[in-house]
């Protein structure tokens, strides 16, 4: 199950990201299996989180503060029904969840943008 909570709150099955998680308390909660580290730039860090058979997770952080969740899905069909449990296109006190269409890559995203 997927699922945003008003407060920024993000849910898949048992795990839980918040808005201003920090990395140390994210990596704590995972597997090394299930958190990779995918790409390091200076301060910014994207790790995949290795969760789940229909969707793929990048969670970003700079200064090891989580930033943004993107989320991608195995089935292009079903992210319009992913963006819809999250509550659709919206701004919030916390942030704002977003749809990502990348023409020239050719794949679209969900983004969980934390301020």
């Amino acid at each position: 199950m997927i699922f945003l909570k008003n407060n920024g709150e993000f849910h898949f099955e048992r795990w839980i990201l918040k808005p201003n998680d920090v990395l140390n308390k994210v990596i704590n909660d995972f597997s090394s299996k299930e958190f990779e580290l995918w790409i390091e730039n200076g301060q910014w860090k994207t790790y995949k989180l290795n969760i789940s058979e229909e969707y793929v997770f990048l969670v970003f952080f700079f200064d090891n503060v989580i930033k943004f969740i993107e989320v991608y899905s195995k089935q292009k069909e079903s992210l319009n029904e992913t963006l819809e449990k999250l509550g659709g296109e919206k701004k919030y006190s916390w942030g704002k969840v977003e749809l990502n269409v990348d023409y020239k890559a050719g794949y679209n995203s969900i983004v969980i943008n934390f301020k």
